[in-house]
C-alpha cells in the first residue's frame, strides 16, 4: 500500500453491527465467534494512513458514543442519521415533515417519540407475528424506534401514511448484532421506524456539509439497505457478503448501481477488505 500524502485522505463512514463487529457485537471475534484482531487492525491501519473514520450506526447516541470513546473515534452518526456528533457538537435531526408536525402540534421530543411508538404499535397490529419491538434496544432514543421481523416495507410505509403518520417511514437494516429468531419467520431483519427522509445518507450529507467533505472523497462500509442507499452521497459503498445474503433487496440494488460493491468476505473480514480497497486508491 503506497499512501499519497499529497492527496486528501478519505472520510470512511463505518457501520457497526453486522459490519465491523462480529458475533454478539464483539470487536474481538468474527461472525462465527472465533477470536480475531482483523477489525481492530483495519481500524488502526486506516487511522495511521490518515483516514477520517466516522461511525454511522442505527444504535442510539450513548451506545455509539461509548464505542467511539473506546476506539478513539471523534465523530459519529447515530439513530440511522437522526443524531450527529460532529466537530464536538450534538445535533438532532427530524427532517422537514416531522419538524413541521412537531411545530404544528407543539410537541417536545418525548411526546414525539410517543407518536412514533403508536405508529410502531399500529404496524404490529397490522402484521401480527411478523414484526415486534426490538426490546431492549429502544432505551435512550431521541427520534426513532427499533423493530424486528420481516414485512413488506412498501406496504408498511403506505399504512403509516394512511393512518396519520406521513412523516414516518420504516427502513430495513440487516440482521443487527446477531441473527435473531421469531416464530414462523426464518429471516429476521432489524427495522428502523424513523422520521421520513432522515437516514444514514441524510446524516452523511449533513456531516459533509458541516465539515466541508467532498462526496467523491467519502466511502461507506455497511451490511444493510440503509448503508447501500448511501450510494448517492459517497464515492463507493462496500457491502460485506453477509449483507447481500441476508437481504436480497441489497443484492438486487448492487446489480443496478455501479458504486455499490458486494465483497466476498463477511462481517469484519469484509470491513478489513474494504479498508484495503479504499486506501489503495490513495
Amino acid at each position: 500500500m503506497n499512501i499519497n500524502k499529497d492527496k486528501t485522505m478519505p472520510t470512511i463512514y463505518v457501520d457497526l453491527d453486522g459490519t465491523l463487529l462480529g458475533k454478539n457485537a464483539s470487536l474481538l471475534h468474527d461472525h462465527l465467534g472465533n477470536r480475531t484482531n482483523i477489525g481492530i487492525d483495519a481500524l488502526a491501519k486506516a487511522e495511521q494512513a490518515g483516514a477520517d473514520l466516522v461511525i454511522a450506526t442505527g444504535r442510539d447516541r450513548y451506545r455509539a458514543e461509548e464505542f467511539c470513546r473506546a476506539a478513539g473515534i471523534k465523530n459519529y452518526i447515530a439513530e440511522l442519521g437522526c443524531v450527529l456528533h460532529t466537530t464536538g457538537e450534538d445535533i438532532v435531526e427530524y427532517g422537514e415533515k416531522a419538524t413541521a408536525f412537531l411545530q404544528e402540534n407543539a410537541l417536545n421530543e418525548t411526546e414525539f417519540l410517543g407518536c412514533v411508538t403508536q405508529a410502531g404499535d399500529a404496524l404490529i397490529k397490522h402484521f401480527p407475528k411478523q414484526i415486534e419491538m426490538h426490546t431492549p434496544y429502544n432505551r435512550d432514543r431521541f427520534t426513532s424506534l427499533l423493530m424486528r421481523g420481516n414485512i413488506p416495507t412498501d406496504q408498511a410505509n403506505e399504512i403509516l401514511s394512511s393512518k396519520g403518520w406521513p412523516f414516518l417511514e420504516i427502513i430495513p437494516n440487516g440482521h443487527g448484532m446477531f441473527r435473531r429468531t421469531m416464530p414462523n419467520i426464518e429471516n429476521v431483519l432489524i427495522y428502523h421506524l424513523t422520521p421520513i427522509g432522515v437516514n444514514k445518507a441524510f446524516g452523511i450529507s449533513k456531516d459533509q456539509e458541516i465539515r466541508n467533505i467532498e462526496p467523491q472523497n467519502s466511502f461507506m462500509i455497511g451490511d444493510g439497505m440503509a448503508d447501500a442507499l448511501c450510494y448517492g452521497v459517497v464515492n463507493k459503498v462496500y457491502i460485506p457478503s453477509n449483507g447481500a445474503l441476508s437481504d436480497t433487496d441489497v443484492l438486487e440494488l448492487s446489480k443496478k448501481v455501479d458504486n455499490i460493491i458486494v465483497l466476498e468476505d463477511s462481517h469484519n473480514e469484509g470491513f478489513a477488505k474494504a479498508i484495503d480497497l479504499i486506501l489503495d486508491e490513495y
